[in-house]
């Protein structure tokens, strides 16, 4: 009726099908059968299925328990399980006229996926004499994909985008959820991907994947080991990114940052390499290279004192970072590698008074007594 598909045979009837009808078998008490009172027991009455209904594509006008027959003359529906079932083709005419009816009951178990190539599906040919269908069912892909809508698998994404752990507490928790929808199993995998925390330094490598069973919403946790690494430097952050997901999709907290606090930070002195000493080849260059930008190896080579607890570029780069404010030592309002650096290279040189700035160009307001004051308090 909806598309003018017809299977017709050499001779016989053509019939004009809309919708297939489904029947369950409902137990019912009190009919009388033609005497006055009411049998007793209960009886088989075919009832329009309404058992999983809802759980079918709805189309307006619909007779009571029908499914639309596809475009393609393709049938595809959620019957119950473990109830006697039977069914008709019906006409798209007023009176909805069935056109063929099946005649026989059939139990389907919990789970069941019954297909039918063809009526009479037990033949090699159907009744006009065509074989097997080879047609994608459109019926069943629009069962699916309103099954799929009404029922989803669900977003998985971290609880937050953002977390934060001292980095002596051993290991590091943090949690993915699945949100949406909890239909069927899905998965997803995670893995940490280094930021200024580096992995075999301050935190091991962790990845693997996470998975949902059918029904399930509770969150799922990642672990994360941290190293302690015992240099003393400014707060580091990890990321760990979600991938790869199965049956469900990654939401937009697909990615967590993941802070490594220091429980004591890090004290502001000019012991840049941390080795317990104030050398000016060796935490005065340091200075000055971080100042005009350096980065990587131009900002440590041959600039580290002996046993330096940081040796790492990345730690010196975390740890004056951290300090910047405070190196402003001539009072102008900024940090400067052609005044400031300069000043304290002098005065770990051992110079004083009008040496400390002389030859300078934009030196700031501080008196020269009081920038003396403002590094020894550097030199703790």
């Amino acid at each position: 009726s909806w598309s003018g598909h017809q299977t017709i045979g050499s001779s016989g009837t053509i019939y004009d099908i809309a919708w297939a009808r489904f029947f369950e078998a409902d137990l019912r008490r009190g009919y009388l059968l033609g005497n006055a009172t009411p049998q007793s027991g209960r009886r088989a009455i075919a009832t329009p299925m309404h058992t999983t209904q809802s759980h079918n594509v709805a189309t307006p006008g619909a007779p009571l328990g029908s499914v639309r027959i596809g475009d393609d003359g393709s049938v595809a529906a959620i019957v119950p399980a473990a109830k006697a079932m039977t069914w008709e083709l019906l006409a798209n005419d007023a009176a909805k006229t069935s056109q063929v009816k099946e005649r026989f009951w059939v139990t389907f178990q919990p789970g069941e996926i019954r297909t039918c190539a063809n009526c009479h599906g037990i033949n090699r040919f159907d009744q006009s004499g065509a074989g097997t269908p080879n047609n994608a069912p459109s019926a069943l892909a629009e069962l699916l994909a309103y099954w799929k809508s009404t029922h989803p698998s669900g977003t998985m994404q971290f609880a937050t985008s953002a977390s934060n752990a001292l980095k002596n507490a051993a290991t590091a928790f943090v949690n993915v959820i699945r949100t949406g929808g909890n239909t069927g199993p899905v998965s997803v995998n995670y893995a940490t991907q280094n930021g200024a925390a580096i992995a075999g330094i301050d935190y091991t490598n962790a990845s693997g994947t996470l998975q949902w069973i059918d029904g399930d919403t509770a969150p799922k946790t990642i672990a994360i080991p941290l190293l302690n690494n015992p240099v003393i430097t400014a707060n580091k952050a990890l990321s760990i990114a979600l991938s790869s997901p199965s049956f469900g999709t990654v939401g937009a907290l697909g990615s967590h940052s993941l802070t490594l606090v220091e429980p004591v930070p890090p004290a502001t002195t000019l012991d840049i390499d941390g080795n317990g000493k104030y050398e000016v080849m060796n935490d005065g260059l340091l200075l000055y290279r971080y100042l005009i930008g350096s980065t990587g190896s131009p900002l440590t080579q041959a600039a580290l004192g002996n046993a330096p607890n940081r040796m790492l570029a990345s730690d010196i780069v975390l740890y004056l970072n951290s300090i910047r404010s405070q190196l402003d030592v001539d009072g102008d309002g900024q940090v400067s590698a052609a005044t400031d650096a300069v000043i304290i290279l002098r005065y770990l040189l051992g110079l004083r008074g009008s040496m400390l700035t002389a030859h300078l160009a934009g030196v700031g307001p501080r008196p020269l007594a009081q920038i003396e004051l403002f590094i020894q308090a550097l030199l703790p």
